[in-house]
């Protein structure tokens, strides 16, 4: 057995590195703010898992929140609204979540799309009191929710669907282009993209002749667009639920009509990209979420919500594929 004998001098100036190594942490946790440490984070998404684009924007909050916060909490929590959104749902909703939540706290609350902000709108002050908002993917709100003075816990990116850019970037691709054939469902989502249609038709009236086609049931929407024009083009806005009430996942509503139409068809959200059309000036759900969670790093650094301007445009990009288009127009011939 080894005996090993300490000079009296160390033993002293060891344990009184070991003291000022404990009270360095105390001051240390005393002085830095526990929400910059191990913030605890809430992603209230409006749709479900699975949906690509609720996929997206969860996963580049995620990503971009742990690169400066590693030991975040993030919790998510999907409302699936995409399949079910009548007044009842949302009652109950509100009912499960002022039960679940009425016990819990959070640094800071990322609301992804309208049922979300609209929901903490109307119950965040009395579910999450003082609790930081960044919104994504906000496109149905009254201007109320652009003024800071009126929700100055509230800021975000507001969803930006670049229809005007979307029809020119068709024309540049197709120059004999005459005809659009608008396809546009009556969600949340379509009611908005309808009003905002609106507004630029009377100048597309004057070079285009525009026919909307209702919500009908998917498979009679690709028997209509099977025998257009090749001086024609489709424009898929927001699609997911018929008129009877049945929901369409996107990447299914994309490819069944791509492969019935012989045209090319444009859109202006990225999820229906790669499943047949032929692109578009289109919003992503990625690059909302990311610049949601950039915002959402400033606040939790110390910045007030107030203080930061609500990004009213971008996260926006162009995407076009040359050969289904020149297979589109040749199929068409």
């Amino acid at each position: 057995m080894q005996f090993i004998f300490y000079d009296n001098t160390i033993v002293i100036h060891r344990l009184a590195l070991f003291v000022l190594v404990i009270l360095s942490g105390t001051v240390f946790s005393a002085s830095c703010n526990r929400a910059d440490v191990f913030p605890k984070i809430l992603i209230l998404n409006s749709y479900h898992k699975g949906y690509s684009w609720a996929d997206q924007t969860v996963r580049s909050i995620e990503s971009t929140m742990l690169l400066s916060f590693p030991t975040a909490d993030i919790r998510v929590e999907y409302m699936d609204t995409k399949r079910k959104s009548s007044k009842e749902y949302l009652d109950i909703l509100t009912l499960f979540y002022r039960e679940k939540f009425k016990e819990q706290t959070f640094d800071l609350i990322f609301a992804c799309d309208d049922h979300s902000i609209e929901f903490l709108q109307s119950y965040g002050a009395s579910l999450f009191p003082d609790t930081p908002v960044v919104f994504s993917g906000a496109n149905t709100l009254d201007t109320s929710l652009t003024d800071q003075a009126v929700n100055p816990n509230m800021t975000g990116v507001l969803e930006f669907t670049d229809i005007s850019r979307t029809i020119e970037l068709a024309r540049q691709l197709q120059p004999g282009l005459k005809n659009i054939v608008v396809i546009n469902d009556n969600t949340v989502t379509g009611k908005y993209i309808s009003g905002r249609f609106a507004t630029i038709m009377p100048e597309l009236r004057s070079q285009f002749s525009v026919t909307f086609l209702s919500d009908d049931p998917l498979e009679e929407l690709s028997e209509k667009i099977a025998t257009l024009d090749n001086d024609t083009m489709v424009l898929l806005l927001s699609y997911s639920i018929d008129n009877t009430g049945d929901y369409y996942d996107p990447h299914y509503t994309a490819s069944l009509l791509s492969e019935a139409s012989g045209v090319p068809i444009y859109a202006v959200w990225d999820f229906y990209f790669n499943h047949g059309i032929i692109g578009g000036v289109m919003t992503s759900g990625y690059l909302q979420g990311e610049t949601a969670a950039e915002i959402g790093k400033k606040i939790l650094q110390g910045t007030t919500p107030a203080d930061v301007p609500i990004v009213k445009d971008g996260a926006n990009e162009i995407l076009w594929r040359h050969r289904l288009l020149i297979c589109k127009l040749t199929c068409a011939d």
